[in-house]
């Protein structure tokens, strides 16, 4: 069981991390709305937040040492 918890939080830490960061790099480079320095504002938001909780995750994870 040990194991399974092992392999379930590295499935998870990799997953969400990468399935975050893609889905806003997308949305950065989009054309409407408000835009600074070239950059989406709201995806650049996101892209930010996707940013601290995949770390907050990753060293919760860390923390627990099952990884």
């Amino acid at each position: 069981m040990a194991k399974l918890d092992v392999a379930f939080n590295r499935l998870v830490t990799r997953s969400s991390c990468r399935r975050a960061d893609r889905v806003e790099l997308i949305g950065i480079f989009a054309n409407g709305g408000p835009h600074v320095l070239g950059l989406h504002i709201v995806s650049v938001f996101g892209f930010g937040l996707s940013t601290v909780l995949g770390v907050w995750l990753l060293w919760g994870v860390l923390r627990s040492g099952r990884l």
